[in-house]
């Protein structure tokens, strides 16, 4: 039974720390991202556009 249950938390362990480090990934990737649209200057433009999007659709 002992040796069973720690193969289970072992599997559970690797499992999460597989996940873990997907999430890291693809967490900083998104950050790298933001960062490259705000030296490109884009992010702001977007914003604008977005703003002014929802002004015109609750001025209907």
């Amino acid at each position: 039974m002992k040796v069973g249950n720690s193969l289970v938390l072992i599997e559970i362990l690797l499992i999460g720390v597989i996940y873990l480090s997907l999430y890291v990934i693809v967490f900083v990737g998104r950050i790298k991202n933001k960062f490259i649209k705000i030296k490109k200057k884009t992010l702001p433009i977007e914003a604008h556009k977005n703003f002014s999007v929802k002004r015109n659709v609750n001025q209907l």
